[in-house]
């Protein structure tokens, strides 16, 4: 007698599989309408559709993360797709193997990539610049992504993440109806088991892998070399499109750097007598003595030239008081690492000495990439205190931007006055910056403040990310729509800031002490359109106006396409002041190979030549930089009380 099964009142006979009489082995997360011959392909099917369904997460994912690229055509998959696809695959399977669903693995995978891919095209739209590894150090200052972001945009984002996050919830539970998971009492739930170990341990350890990939012998980075990728260091937007956000995010992370060939205590010895003797000779026309000028240095931000942009007309010059300085003074043009981004690159350069265009190109942001790594660096900051000078910086902003607070006090300033700090913090018209009126003010105030000779070195805020802040902008032509209004802001925003360049001067004269500036642009504003940029030469969208001004009276030179490095020793050349040997290496650098670029050297005719190009001459002077370079920020630094005594008294 089979056991009676009582269903609605009524007595119904238990199924039997027709031999012993025995109730087919049907699992117990199985309907009980479902054929005992389709019971084992049930319990496979969330097995099979979890790994389609992975694919597919880790396809959409990828495509997230490089739409944020901003790139033309939006998503054109490169050589190193399918590398990139299964790296993010990985991180799909590792979640799915973390949670053992993978509903959940989703619903924290997707709200993940559409924050990296907002914050991406956020920083892409500001800095026209994807985001890199160094960038994370900002997640410890959330206040400073709060300012540059905003409430509005910050809270759009929470709203859509939480809206993605509960679709994804709520498509994995109907999903999870029409095939059941794998729970406790599943037939194969300790194979389920099973494979969730290896899911974690064999993707835990590749993307753990990943972190060495700029390291010889990395499997990841093979992968990438086979599938034909090219790497564009010079230039991470390209970098980041060609290859997608998780191919270039890879190649930016940390590098091994390798000693120039034939380094040692020896070499550094011969280029460091080599160029004292040469500095000794130099220095036998010296006319003026360091400490009886101050030193302002001046980074201007985003300022340019619009002017001299093919396609555009300018209903007027938004610079004209900046070119009558340069006609009278020291004037030129300096050379930009970036387009839309490289300020702290730019400050790195003029301070240190050192080239951006000679390191690794995967150490593009020296201030969160290599500084932080030393508890002291060599800088100007340095060399001057130990020539009896007060060191200040001035930045109109916040001081987390770019790890500047930790930077500035490695490399020893005595005072750094910020946003907070500042006496005055007034604003143009409807700009959210610090005025640059106000931060020359400032500069002003520091130099009567000081009992010793001042180096200063000065970061202005007003022009950061141009828009339209201005009631009344520069008219242009030649173009419409947004770039018109975002040229026309910009300009004016020039303007203000050109219109304020006389009483800076003219209040460092009012003091009556000999006072040299340095006054350049770090990058054109990402604001340009595509038509524009292709208009006008590679040289021409990474050139701006600077000048080299004494408070002694008016000396014209023209001086050609300058690297931020050789800013310094113009300066102490203008005064007529004694060079230490590191300044007459770049001296000699300036004048026989020319700007210090990322494909070449730029020459007085301001043509670009190749590195491998180069004479045997110019090739020596190359060597002895390189060797120098690397001496001071990755080497023993053999030569660095020699050519550049007291530069790395950060902890003095």
């Amino acid at each position: 007698m089979h056991p009676q099964v009582v269903v609605d009142g009524a007595v119904v006979a238990p199924a039997t599989d027709g031999q012993s009489g025995t109730t087919p082995d049907v699992p117990p997360d199985v309907p009980p309408d479902v054929p005992p011959d389709a019971a084992s392909t049930r319990r496979s099917m969330p097995l099979v559709l979890g790994a389609l369904y992975s694919v597919w997460a880790a396809l959409a994912c990828d495509a997230v993360l490089d739409i944020s690229l901003r790139a033309e055509p939006i998503w054109q998959p490169g050589r190193g797709a399918l590398v990139s696809l299964l790296v993010v695959w990985c991180v799909v399977l590792l979640l799915i193997g973390l949670t053992g669903r993978i509903r959940r693995a989703l619903t924290v995978l997707a709200p993940l990539c559409l924050v990296i891919g907002a914050a991406n095209w956020k920083r892409m739209s500001i800095l026209e610049g994807p985001v890199v590894p160094s960038d994370l150090t900002f997640l410890e200052h959330p206040g400073f992504l709060e300012e540059m972001v905003g409430w509005r945009w910050i809270a759009v984002g929470a709203v859509v993440v939480v809206a993605v996050t509960a679709l994804v919830h709520v498509l994995g539970r109907l999903a999870g109806r029409r095939f059941q998971p794998v729970t406790r009492e599943h037939p194969r739930r300790r194979a389920w088991l099973v494979l969730r170990a290896v899911l974690v341990l064999v993707c835990g350890l590749a993307l753990v892998h990943t972190t060495t990939f700029n390291r010889p012998g990395n499997l990841w980075s093979k992968l990438y070399d086979a599938a034909g990728v090219t790497w564009a260091g010079w230039d991470q937007v390209q970098n980041y499109q060609q290859n997608g956000l998780v191919g270039g995010f890879l190649y930016n992370l940390p590098a091994e750097v390798e000693p120039p060939a034939g380094y040692d205590a020896a070499a550094m010895k011969e280029i460091a007598d080599r160029y004292t003797e040469r500095a000794a000779q130099q220095n036998q026309h010296a006319t003026t003595a360091l400490a009886g000028y101050n030193v302002v240095l001046v980074l201007s931000e985003s300022f340019s030239d619009p002017t001299k942009l093919a396609g555009l007309e300018l209903g007027e010059d938004p610079i004209p008081h900046t070119r009558a300085v340069a006609k009278e003074q020291w004037g030129g043009e300096s050379l930009a690492i970036g387009y839309g981004n490289g300020t702290s690159t730019m400050e790195f350069q003029a301070l240190t000495g050192q080239a951006e265009a000679l390191f690794d190109p995967r150490l593009s942001i020296p201030y969160q990439q290599i500084v932080p790594g030393h508890p002291d660096y060599p800088s100007a900051v340095g060399w001057f205190k130990d020539q009896g000078y007060r060191a200040v910086a001035i930045h109109a902003y916040s001081t987390m931007l770019y790890n500047r607070e930790n930077v500035y006090e490695n490399f020893g300033f005595d005072d750094f006055v910020h946003d907070t700090t500042m006496h005055e913090d007034a604003h143009v018209e409807h700009s959210p910056f610090i005025s640059d009126k106000s931060t020359y003010d400032e500069v002003l105030h520091q130099i009567r403040a000081s009992d010793k000779p001042l180096f200063a070195h000065v970061v202005t805020m007003q022009n950061h990310v141009p828009t339209q802040w201005y009631d009344d902008p520069v008219e242009v032509t030649g173009t419409s729509g947004s770039e018109a209004a975002a040229v026309g802001g910009f300009a004016r925003g020039l303007s203000y800031t050109d219109a304020d360049l006389p009483a800076l001067l003219d209040g460092i004269k009012a003091t009556g002490e000999p006072t040299v500036v340095v006054f350049f642009g770090d990058h054109f504003p990402g604001i340009f359109s595509s038509r524009t940029r292709n208009a006008n030469s590679d040289l021409t969208m990474h050139t701006n106006p600077m000048f080299v001004w004494s408070s002694e009276g008016a000396d014209h030179r023209a001086l050609p396409v300058t690297n931020p490095v050789s800013f310094l020793p113009l300066a102490l050349e203008r005064i007529g002041a004694p060079l230490p040997p590191y300044y007459e290496l770049l001296r000699e650098a300036g004048i026989r190979l020319g700007a210090l670029g990322p494909d070449g050297v730029v020459t007085r005719s301001d043509t670009v030549v190749p590195y491998a190009d180069l004479d045997q001459r110019q090739q020596q002077v190359l060597r002895d930089l390189r060797m120098v370079q690397y001496d001071f920020s990755f080497g023993q630094r053999y030569a660095l009380d020699e050519m550049w005594p007291g530069a790395a008294s950060a902890g003095e």
